[in-house]
């Protein structure tokens, strides 16, 4: 299959500017024992020489042709199959496609933590070094004006001065790899949750198929799903309806991404253990539990109060700019009952609710006799 699927390589061979010799390897046979390699656990380039040269499987998806030396190898990953590696795995999906091994239909998505190789000191964190620019740029206009009078030297060109953080919209990087983030691990030896260089694998998987592969930079998986979706229609030539992930991707932004994609998504919510409980099922302060009318868009109390929306409140989060904050007042839910059983700040969130409401109960103090305000989260459309 793998032969079959090497020959319309096109974007692999657009990559060499001129054929190699009559005995040395194709791309495709490169290909192939460089995945090959992988398949083994074998990803220096030395250890693939090696194996090229005493390894009868090797030789047999070398075709006859000379065993490559380890840094052609090492250079055909770097600078030839590092460009285009995406097509090639959107070519290899939609072949499985074809072949009816993908049903095309669900994909379930989830995430993992490699490190880098990358030492754990060589941290740089953005913060840190956006506090030390500022007072590095304060020194640095006072000696540009300085050798501009002294020397008459225009050192600034058009009076401006660019400069380029490497984090870019990152928190930290690597000293040694610039494009790892530091992140907790799994593994966590020392026990005292240190920071890892490394990058947040995102795949996805169709009948044991990995149809798609994405490498973030951000250590949580909330933020992933939208660029892996995007990277996924971007690429692939079908589309997928159904879409299974855990809670660590249930947000906001995500439902309402899928919900305007026309994807089913299924996601488990981030409350769903603790709703099962006795406690959950019975605190009346829960807006879950309480009765929501769609018509008047208002929820109902266990004392009967209808709570309506007073505000909105406009709040930025890292996907969606414009996000809204609902507030709903319970001005008139004085209960004792309910003063004593009112939900303490929970954040609710229960599936296919999208935009925030927050409900506020009044509730008070038994001893000084003064109002408070407590209130709990859920999202509602």
């Amino acid at each position: 299959m793998f032969s079959s699927l090497c020959p319309p390589l096109g974007d692999l061979y657009r990559t060499y500017c001129r054929e190699g010799h009559a005995n040395e390897p194709t791309p495709r046979q490169l290909l192939k024992i460089l995945v090959y390699g992988y398949m083994n656990h074998l990803y220096s380039s030395r250890e693939i020489a090696a194996a090229c040269l005493r390894d009868i499987n090797f030789m047999r998806l070398l075709e006859g042709a000379k065993a490559p030396h380890y840094s052609t190898i090492a250079r055909f990953r770097t600078l030839h199959f590092g460009l285009c590696a995406e097509p090639i795995m959107a070519e290899m999906s939609q072949f499985l496609y074809q072949l009816g091994e993908l049903s095309g239909e669900t994909i379930f998505i989830d995430g993992t933590k490699i490190e880098a190789c990358a030492n754990k000191y060589t941290f740089v964190w953005k913060k840190a070094v956006s506090k030390n620019l500022g007072k590095l740029l304060e020194k640095l206009a006072v000696f540009v004006e300085l050798c501009e009078e002294t020397y008459g030297i225009k050192v600034v060109y058009q009076n401006q001065v660019k400069m380029k953080h490497i984090c870019g919209t990152r928190n930290s990087y690597s000293k040694t790899d610039h494009d790892a983030t530091f992140m907790r691990m799994k593994e966590d030896a020392m026990g005292n949750g240190q920071l890892k260089a490394g990058y947040n694998l995102q795949h996805g998987v169709d009948s044991e198929y990995i149809s798609w592969l994405t490498l973030g930079l951000q250590p949580a998986d909330t933020t992933t799903l939208i660029p892996f979706l995007k990277s996924m229609e971007r690429n692939l030539g079908f589309s997928y309806s159904k879409v299974v992930t855990d809670s660590g991707y249930e947000s906001e932004e995500n439902y309402g991404y899928l919900d305007g994609s026309g994807i089913l998504p299924y996601i488990k919510p981030a409350n769903y253990e603790i709703s099962k409980t006795r406690k959950c099922k019975k605190d009346i302060g829960r807006v879950e539990n309480m009765e929501y009318d769609e018509a008047t868009d208002t929820y109902t109390c266990h004392n009967g109060k209808k709570l309506h929306k007073e505000s909105i409140k406009k709040e930025k989060t890292r996907l969606d700019m414009n996000g809204r904050q609902q507030f709903i007042p319970a001005r008139n839910a004085v209960d004792v009952h309910i003063r004593r059983n009112a939900s303490r700040g929970t954040t609710v969130r229960p599936p296919w609710r999208i935009g925030t409401r927050t409900c506020m109960y009044q509730k008070s103090c038994s001893n000084t006799g003064k109002q408070t305000w407590s209130g709990s989260k859920v999202k509602k459309g």
